[in-house]
């Protein structure tokens, strides 16, 4: 395995920025929005029949979620933003130590590695940490991101990630890595926080070298949860997922083994697998309500989850007889104890 790919953060690095006050763990609710093929391959993952894992997780009820590489996310420009105003605090940082050799070499590096992602340079993916994503959003019927989807009905999942462990799934031969906490972090939009929290990040490295580089690896890794001020509506927030955040010991060629690639608009998508799981209550799942968006097949695919849900998820509180329920915004019934609900918005095929 080339010894050119660059693994991610240690544990250490991650926790210092997750517990720090530069980012703002998000309160929720958690909307996951998905196409509706990667919605079946959530819901049919609810079942494991893994004695050591069920041991783990207290809940034989996960579910299986893609996270996807920070480079290969669904917009192409989501990225730039927050890569743009890190690249302003590292020139400026440049400008600052200017007489301070050791300190402008580092800092040149991290400029260059970076310009290098804003110019789409291929080769630079080896180099860069392995770090991936899942989005989630606070609004779980967004007209922006049902046209996304066009005719296909878009859906959405409530996940209740207050009450959540992630499991990180085997690589080739080895047990499943040991559960941790989590806890997705608000989106940042407006600029003038994007700044000031690049500067708290780079305050205190003063000379030094390795607190330097710790903080020129953490930019990026804050980048990633800054967004244009025009997706604010989205109020969006996101569990990055290094490599190495599960706390167990592998080599190098093990953790790449846990990267999976799939095709996805005519491109190849790097993602990794990790599965949710309830800490609270044995047995139930993580999911609180399901979503159809508007589309031409909205109706079926609505009375189709509901066999699925009742047929697979443990059972719970059900109410089937009639769409009982209904608000401003969608319609909804309650089946083992998850809402499924149909977006109100009205559908036009362009």
């Amino acid at each position: 395995m080339s010894k050119q790919i660059n693994i991610g953060y240690s544990n250490m690095e991650l926790q210092k920025i997750n517990n720090s006050n530069i980012l703002k763990k998000s309160e929720g609710p958690y909307y996951h929005y998905t196409s509706l093929k990667n919605c079946l391959n959530i819901l049919n993952c609810i079942s494991l029949d893994d004695d050591k894992r069920r041991e783990i997780t207290c809940s034989k009820y996960g579910i299986e979620l893609y996270a996807s590489h920070f480079l290969y996310l669904n917009d192409k420009e989501e990225f730039t933003n927050g890569l743009e105003k890190l690249l302003k605090i590292l020139k400026t940082q440049e400008k600052r130590y200017i007489n301070h050799i050791d300190i402008v070499k580092i800092l040149r590096e991290y400029i260059d590695q970076y310009n290098n992602i804003k110019s789409s340079n291929d080769s630079i993916i080896s180099e860069l940490p392995n770090h991936y994503i899942i989005s989630f959003c606070k609004n779980g019927n967004l007209l922006g991101q049902w046209k996304y989807y066009g005719k296909e009905s878009g859906i959405a999942i409530e996940f209740d990630l207050d009450n959540c462990i992630i499991v990180g799934n085997k690589s080739k031969g080895r047990e499943y890595v040991y559960p941790v906490q989590c806890k997705p972090h608000d989106i940042i939009y407006e600029e003038d926080i994007q700044n000031q929290k690049f500067q708290e990040l780079f305050k205190p490295f003063y000379k030094n070298e390795y607190n330097l580089r710790c903080s020129a690896m953490q930019s990026l890794m804050l980048a990633s949860y800054m967004k244009h001020i025009s997706f604010k509506d989205e109020e969006e927030s996101r569990l990055l997922i290094p490599l190495v955040y599960f706390p167990q010991h592998e080599d190098e060629s093990c953790l790449l083994e846990r990267i999976n690639y799939r095709e996805s608009n005519g491109i190849i998508k790097p993602y990794i697998k990790v599965k949710l799981f309830r800490n609270d209550v044995k047995n139930k799942t993580p999911i609180k309500s399901i979503t159809v968006g508007p589309g031409e097949n909205q109706e079926q695919i609505f009375n189709a989850l509901i066999l699925l849900v009742n047929s697979r998820f443990p059972k719970g509180k059900t109410s089937l007889n009639v769409l009982n329920n209904s608000n401003e915004y969608y319609d909804y019934i309650v089946v083992n104890g998850i809402e499924i609900r149909k977006s109100n918005y009205p559908f036009r095929n362009q």
